[in-house]
């Protein structure tokens, strides 16, 4: 499922995934472009509070890689040394 998450339109995954991603690109890429429209097509699959987790973890993630990326901080266990 992985290997189809680049193009997750046309991908394996069910309409309530692909809302789920959905909400995490706009999260990611375009957070205010979020309206009425894109919220009550959310709503067809996940309740308010399901919503609003969703997006609290999806935006922990996505800050979570920036803070990692930005600290240059090395994902590989057995490496325990920074850079610099």
């Amino acid at each position: 499922m992985v290997a189809h998450l680049e193009a997750y339109e046309e991908g394996p995954f069910s309409e309530r995934e692909k809302a789920a991603l959905r909400l995490a690109e706009c999260l990611a890429l375009a957070p205010h472009q979020m309206d009425e429209l894109f919220y009550e097509a959310l709503c067809e699959h996940f309740t308010p509070a399901q919503i609003v987790h969703l997006g609290v973890t999806i935006s922990f993630l996505y800050g979570f890689g920036r803070f990692v990326a930005a600290f240059r901080i090395p994902l590989k266990e057995e490496s325990q040394d920074w850079p610099g």
